[in-house]
């Protein structure tokens, strides 16, 4: 029987009062990954709603963490409840609005203390509830996890990826691209994005050209072929790691250049009230999983063009306006089994 990859996430319950949480933060026993920024009238908002469920005395959600190697919590929360209220106790952000205690508007920490000292002691003893995801558990179910329990968007998951992985040579790999990449029109303008972008089009070519790692005949799935390029990454060559990002700026430039044509001729075709052109379709869903899949397909498109010698322009425009391809792109799952599948199907077309 093939040995199956480990999927059991070993987590345990912790109760630590806000302030203890908060001392924690300030030692560096809490941190919190790179994320996407939050408005401060939304964290503003954030304050005013904790503070008023522990004064109704509801139990506020708990925290999804990470324990690392040395212990400490890596925070995989996405609702920036945790950040919000460490905040207030560092005197960063006031309180907003509550419907029920409209008097608290406007207090920062030491106003509250000031005027309202039984309700500050009330917040800093109000005991937080923390899942702890075992140091032991594989990353990919971490990732799992925090996919699942806190919905992130693309830059969030990144952020924690490069956070709870420490790899550095990978993460430095991905900051330069993302940095060379943020002026392309079909990507997000979020540095994070475009780095999670270059992780996804180089996982499919791992997959396509046969340099992922075969770990049993099982299909894989899509956080552990990310968790298995970012360790592929972070052991690879610096030569080859060029060699890998010369190849993504370059197809990126192919990509672009089809991108301008396919608008353009769309554009005299349709008056340009609506252009219905496959690359079109990776600017309408910029920094989301419908453009990420495409992405992976069209940037080996371009590499296997190079290689065989195809026409690039009119192969990706076959592909781009193929609906049953498309169709398997962006409804198959992401493993794999169907990776290495679409792409059979994607050579047979060229």
């Amino acid at each position: 029987m093939d040995q199956l990859p480990r999927k059991q996430i070993d987590i345990y319950e912790e109760k630590i009062l806000a302030e203890r949480a908060y001392n924690m933060y300030l030692e560096g026993g809490i941190s919190f990954p790179r994320a996407p920024l939050t408005v401060k009238p939304r964290k503003v908002k954030k304050v005013a709603d904790i503070l008023e469920e522990v004064l109704m005395g509801l139990p506020l959600p708990p925290v999804y963490v990470s324990e690392m190697q040395d212990g400490k919590f890596l925070v995989l929360d996405a609702s920036d409840m945790l950040r919000c209220l460490f905040d207030f106790f560092a005197g960063r952000l006031p309180c907003g609005y509550m419907e029920l205690y409209p008097e608290l508007e406007g207090n920062d920490i030491q106003k509250l203390e000031d005027n309202y000292p039984r309700i500050t002691s009330a917040l800093y003893h109000y005991p937080l509830q923390f899942y702890v995801i075992d140091y032991l558990t594989p990353k990919y179910l971490h990732m799992q996890v925090g996919n699942h329990v806190a919905n992130w968007n693309f830059s969030r998951e990144q952020g924690v990826r490069n956070a709870l992985y420490g790899g550095r040579q990978t993460v430095r790999f991905l900051e330069r691209l993302a940095k060379n990449l943020r002026k392309v029109t079909f990507f997000s303008s979020s540095s994070l994005n475009r780095q999670y972008a270059v992780l996804r089009i180089l996982m499919y070519r791992l997959i396509i050209w046969g340099d992922f790692p075969e770990l049993d005949a099982s299909v894989i799935g899509l956080q552990m072929l990310l968790d298995q390029t970012f360790q592929i990454l972070e052991n690879g060559s610096r030569v080859w790691l060029d060699q890998l990002a010369a190849d993504i700026m370059e197809a990126t430039d192919v990509i672009s250049q089809w991108n301008r044509l396919g608008r353009d001729a769309a554009g005299e075709e349709d008056g340009e009230e609506e252009i219905d052109d496959a690359v079109n379709d990776l600017l309408a869903d910029r920094g989301k999983e419908q453009q990420m899949r495409k992405l992976g397909y069209f940037y080996n498109t371009v590499w296997l063009c190079q290689k065989k010698g195809y026409p690039v322009m009119e192969s990706l425009t076959r592909i781009g306006q193929d609906d049953q391809i498309l169709d398997m792109i962006e409804n198959d799952a992401v493993n794999n089994g169907n990776i290495v599948r679409h792409w059979e199907v994607i050579g047979t077309r060229l």
